[in-house]
């Protein structure tokens, strides 16, 4: 199997996507468990995390898709 640069490009666009992803999923984590907030940031954020997730899982499903893709125009 032959490996394209674009295809290597799009691996590392979509590792740094998941990687930013991660890291506010990270972060809204800490910052819910300190509770150094109100209850409707605490609620608001909540609401960021479902969407945060959600968005995670697009990118890997997308990325997925991508690749099965190409795969059959080889």
């Amino acid at each position: 199997m032959l490996v394209s640069l674009g295809s290597i490009g799009y691996t590392v666009g979509v590792i740094g996507e998941v990687l930013i992803a991660y890291t506010v999923l990270k972060v809204h984590d800490r910052f819910l468990q300190e509770h150094m907030v109100d209850r409707k940031v605490l609620k608001e954020m909540k609401k960021e995390q479902i969407v945060a997730f959600i968005a995670l899982a697009m990118i890997i499903a997308g990325y997925v898709l991508k690749v099965v893709s190409l795969e059959f125009h080889l």
